[in-house]
């Protein structure tokens, strides 16, 4: 246990939650962006961490050479995501736009004329959490296939968590279940998801979580990314389309949603249709990646971690 980490968590998770929430959208991104610089200095574990990252990363690619600007922005990028999550239960209809702006709405409208739903798909790329209420705040009717907050101390069972660490996540459980969607436990049964699309409505997906069974590796800048099937089998048996999905942080700290057009049709479930369409979702991601590092370092980090631990891979090396 550690008495210092418990009371920094207590003073974020409850007395900074109550005033953070409070705090106009343009203050809370400032603090995010002095929180993140401070946090580069003092947290040198971490900041070498990503470092390494961006280095097996980029080994053998062409993108721009590791600068200490691209580390700080991905400190900048962490705590903005994490300051969000405090105002989940405050975002609303009326706010949402001065949170995160869309761009490409058209084309889920466009894919829900065929009438049988359509699938949002996501990696865990910049503020992926706040697709939920761009979406939900923006009226369209929303499920999420995702795992609680609560799951660390299931699928960390080595590691004794304090009562303090406990209570953060719970706390956490309950603002990401305030968001305006319907959360689907991806450890339980997909039938709400199959009822989701049924209805004409929308399913967000992370194709790149360390959870689902199936997984296919696909060329990812020099290497080799681990994604999950299950969307595209989804898509197949229903016959709906798949939309990538990005969220990226402006200059300014505000998020703006992007939604891709249609990934190629998923027709069947057979292993030729399904790599094609995740290979262009991957295509996309690395276009994404290339382009904003800082939002994918800390995620590709932190999945590095959990394989030290014996969790599988997110990005597995080519064989010569």
């Amino acid at each position: 246990m550690n008495p210092g980490k418990d009371l920094l968590l207590y003073l974020y998770w409850v007395p900074f939650r109550k005033v953070a929430r409070r705090l106009p959208p343009a203050i809370l991104y400032w603090i995010s962006s002095v929180l993140g610089g401070f946090l580069f200095l003092v947290a040198r574990n971490k900041r070498h961490r990503l470092e390494r990252e961006w280095i097996r990363l980029f080994s053998d690619n062409c993108a721009p050479e590791i600068s200490p600007t691209i580390i700080k922005k991905s400190f900048n990028i962490l705590m903005g995501n994490q300051l969000e999550i405090l105002c989940y239960d405050c975002l609303s209809a009326e706010n949402i736009s001065q949170y995160i702006d869309c761009e490409g709405l058209h084309h889920l409208d466009q894919a829900r004329k065929r009438g049988n739903g359509a699938i949002l798909l996501f990696a865990h790329f910049g503020a992926n959490q706040m697709v939920m209420p761009a979406i939900g705040y923006r009226g369209y009717s929303m499920s999420q296939l995702s795992a609680p907050a609560t799951v660390w101390t299931e699928v960390m069972p080595d590691r004794t968590f304090s009562a303090m660490e406990k209570k953060a996540m719970h706390i956490r459980w309950q603002l990401e279940s305030a968001l305006p969607v319907e959360h689907i436990n991806i450890f339980g049964s997909l039938k709400k998801a199959y009822l989701c699309l049924k209805k004409n409505q929308v399913l967000g997906l992370a194709v790149d979580g360390g959870w689902g069974k199936d997984r296919i590796a696909l060329p990812f800048l020099g290497r080799k990314i681990l994604v999950s099937t299950g969307a595209a089998h989804l898509a197949a048996r229903l016959g709906c389309p798949l939309l990538p999905t990005f969220v990226v942080r402006e200059a300014c700290g505000r998020n703006k949603m992007i939604i891709e057009g249609p990934l190629p049709a998923v027709t069947d479930t057979r292993q030729e249709s399904i790599t094609a369409a995740l290979a262009r979702f991957v295509s996309i991601l690395e276009d994404y990646v290339i382009k904003y590092p800082d939002h994918y370092l800390n995620f590709i980090e932190l999945r590095q971690r959990m394989a030290e631990r014996g969790d599988t891979p997110l990005l597995e090396e080519v064989e010569e």
